[in-house]
């Protein structure tokens, strides 16, 4: 039966390619996250200009062109901080992709590895056993033409 000599660093880089895969996912989420976090504030931003823009008429009603004018400053600071923090996911992102990839390259060198030397092995058994046929038919031919 063959064992693989270096199974346990297999079985360690298995384990870091599944702990990758789920860091991931887990960036995934957060960058899918902040992604709606924009669209939601582009969208309260968007209502409150119409609000602003609806408050402008003859009949000017100031406190309430003022909290609009106060509430889209404070939306447009809080989409640009909420775009900066959505660049920094994607950068998140993409770093857990390369390490993801890393482990994957990592653990298909060592299942490469592992298939060669089991190939290997199968072709050395292969041979005894055809070298133990072999003798056993030089025996029986021997031994019938004494």
């Amino acid at each position: 039966m063959y064992t693989f000599s270096l199974q346990k660093v297999l079985d360690y880089r298995k384990k870091q390619e599944e702990l990758a895969q789920r860091r991931l996912a887990g960036a995934l989420r957060e960058r899918d996250q902040a992604r709606l976090v924009v669209e939601q504030v582009q969208d309260a931003l968007s209502r409150c200009q119409e609000e602003y823009t609806g408050l402008q008429s003859p009949e000017l009603d100031l406190p309430r062109l003022l909290m609009a004018s106060e509430l889209a400053g404070v939306l447009t600071d809080r989409l640009k901080h909420s775009r900066q923090e959505l660049k920094e996911k994607e950068a998140c992102l993409r770093q857990e992709q390369r390490r993801t990839e890393k482990a994957m390259q990592d653990r298909k060198i060592l299942d490469k590895l592992r298939e060669k030397a089991e190939r290997e092995y199968l072709k050395q058994e292969e041979r005894k056993e055809q070298q133990r046929m072999d003798e056993l038919a030089r025996t029986v031919f021997l031994r019938t033409h004494r």
